[in-house]
């Protein structure tokens, strides 16, 4: 395999301490394997990371023009029909995204590199529908520089899917909030709160499209180049004294296909999580408004498959698996990857939404559920100990 021998060809190269053309070596508390660690992270950079990134900036920039159109003709079904149809492919873009929490996405002082740079873009499950009621109420968002200054819960794709899709005139505040008891919101008309929702909505693309725009800059080469710090981790990066803790922290990120996409996305909803004790939690539904809940976690799981078999002839963790002589993992993960995305198309085949089932057949989506807890318990036993790396701080104390 050409990409494999790349990678045995690298470890060599760090073996025979420069034989291959570098004055470099490895710092002292390396491994053997840091410089094919250092070729699968800058592939992934090269080859997954950045052109996903690109996309959902493309992907913001188009829901940018579409919510401006409906805001020039706000009594438009058809228009408001077009915004939402590019906010799902933006939220599509964003979802494979949503799984790399790693450096500038990451929160500050958690993840190494954080600049809390993806709770702009989108803060599920922090989202706060009332206080989205409430600004829309306000107008402060007329005003860019105090939008900026807004809590991360009224701004990016889960503010906006409630501004597009919700068809209700009512709120979602309590009867004592202040909205209510003063009588403001009930003092307009449905067209004065269809146009401050079109104004608001537009708002928020236009911010939506420069927080992707940044995310992406701290990446780019030409730009913030957190590419480098990948692929110079243990070298010359600023972020990562090893290149193994870089991989750890990829690792980390993808931890999001167990924590994040099986457990809060699906467990809560069918009651199988300890932050459920019901029969199911529906109020625990992502995207609740688009129904796009299960298109998400298709995404998630693409994301998760470019990055464990690369993209465009580029390193994944399945060339390393390979490399280190763990052949038979890579293909289980392989496996397991591919039965999560089979479960995933039989729902999507049925036409039925996460509430639908949630609602009629909940059982439906146990395969879901259960693919992904199997490919879950490959990542944190096997890959980790293969590649000698650490669980996760959030992932500890689960034994699902």
């Amino acid at each position: 395999m050409v990409k494999t021998a790349t990678l045995t060809m690298a470890a060599t190269c760090a073996a025979l301490l420069g034989a291959c053309g570098s004055d470099s070596q490895p710092a002292p508390a390396e491994s053997a394997n840091a410089d094919a660690h250092r070729m699968l992270l800058a592939s992934l950079s090269d080859k997954v990371f950045i052109p996903k990134l690109q996309v959902a900036s493309a992907e913001a920039g188009k829901l940018q023009v579409a919510t401006s159109a409906w805001l020039l003709d706000v009594a438009s079904d058809d228009a408001r029909d077009a915004a939402r149809n590019q906010w799902a492919n933006t939220m599509r873009a964003w979802q494979e995204v949503e799984l790399l929490q790693i450096g500038p996405a990451g929160g500050m002082g958690t993840v190494a590199g954080g600049q809390d740079l993806r709770d702009r873009i989108y803060s599920w499950p922090l989202t706060n529908r009332c206080r989205v009621d409430q600004e829309t109420l306000e107008d402060a968002w007329q005003n860019p520089a105090s939008l900026e200054m807004e809590a991360a819960n009224v701004v990016g794709l889960d503010a906006l899917e409630y501004l597009l899709f919700f068809e209700g005139e009512g709120n979602d505040c309590s009867e004592l909030s202040a909205i209510n008891t003063d009588g403001s919101w009930d003092a307009l008309t449905p067209a004065e709160r269809r146009e401050r929702k079109a104004g608001y909505a537009d708002a928020l693309a236009a911010k939506l499209a420069i927080d992707v725009n940044a995310l992406l800059g701290a990446w780019d080469p030409l730009a913030g180049n957190f590419a480098a710090e990948l692929a110079g981790a243990g070298r010359d990066s600023a972020t990562y004294p090893t290149a193994q803790a870089a991989l750890n922290a990829l690792t980390d990120a993808l931890f999001y296909i167990e924590e994040e996409t099986k457990d809060m996305k699906l467990a809560k909803l069918l009651g199988l999580s300890e932050d459920c004790p019901e029969l199911s939690c529906p109020d625990a539904l992502e995207s609740p408004f688009a129904e796009h809940g299960l298109a998400n976690v298709d995404a998630n799981l693409a994301m998760f498959d470019a990055v464990f078999h690369g993209a465009d002839d580029g390193l994944g963790f399945d060339d390393l698996l390979t490399d280190m002589g763990a052949g038979a993992l890579a293909s289980e993960m392989s496996a397991a990857i591919a039965a999560a995305k089979q479960a995933v198309e039989a729902v999507a085949a049925s036409g039925n939404s996460f509430t639908q089932l949630i609602a009629t057949n909940p059982d439906a989506l146990l395969p879901i559920h259960d693919t992904l807890r199997a490919l879950g318990l490959l990542l944190k036993t096997q890959f980790l100990s293969v590649l000698d790396l650490e669980l996760p701080e959030r992932a500890e104390g689960d034994n699902d």
